[in-house]
């Protein structure tokens, strides 16, 4: 028995104030799918055997294959803060935490209320009378791509499952979906890909199988 997994999400959102304004949610195509697919996916996954990395590998994979994919578009790679990834990975934990996926948390604050409850600046001058803020988007996706059941038939019985196989993702993978599912999006490739944005921080977060990733830009 093979099952292919691959449920991800992903959320947009660019402020620039009179220079572009995005927001979007979905999986697939919406919402609602977001949440069907996921309430259909296989129990949870024993993840010891799961490729070793740490949040921080992937978040520097993520930043690589980012700046490629601007590069890829003529535009200057983003400078990684550390500012930033504070307040994407903050993010990303918090919806780890609480399972939740989405720019704004339960309790109804937004990327611009989580970065100046950091300390960090919100907005800053475009020029003309125009202000850019705090760009960002989210992914969410499994550590697997798929996973195959392997049964054993005894001698005297049925057939019984023995074990069950997950093909997991390498941090490449998971860092080459991510973007190249933003870069699919018109909405996120539009925050991706912006001129206005200088520097980037990308946050990862693990609850068992499922990844969480915030990319912030400013």
């Amino acid at each position: 028995m093979r099952l292919l997994l691959s449920p991800f999400a992903f959320c947009a959102l660019a402020l620039a104030g009179c220079v572009a304004a995005a927001s979007s949610s979905f999986s697939g195509g919406n919402a609602s799918s977001a949440e069907s697919q996921e309430a259909s996916s296989p129990p949870p996954a024993d993840t010891a055997a799961a490729p070793r990395f740490g949040p921080q590998a992937l978040e520097r994979a993520l930043h690589r294959a980012v700046n490629r994919a601007r590069e890829a578009q003529d535009r200057a790679p983003l400078a990684w803060s550390d500012s930033l990834r504070r307040l994407a990975r903050s993010h990303s934990r918090d919806m780890a935490r609480r399972g939740f996926f989405g720019h704004a948390t339960p309790g109804g604050a937004t990327p611009t209320d989580r970065a100046q409850r950091l300390g960090f600046p919100a907005t800053r001058p475009l020029g003309e009378g125009r202000r850019i803020t705090v760009g960002e988007n989210l992914f969410r996706t499994s550590r697997y791509e798929e996973f195959r059941d392997v049964y054993r038939r005894p001698e005297d019985g049925p057939a019984r499952r023995a074990e069950r196989v997950y093909d997991w993702k390498s941090k490449r993978e998971l860092a080459r979906q991510t973007v190249e599912g933003w870069m699919d999006s018109p909405s996120h490739r539009r925050t991706l890909l912006s001129p206005h944005y200088r520097r980037h921080g990308l946050g990862v977060a693990f609850a068992g199988e499922r990844i969480y990733v915030t990319q912030n830009l400013f």
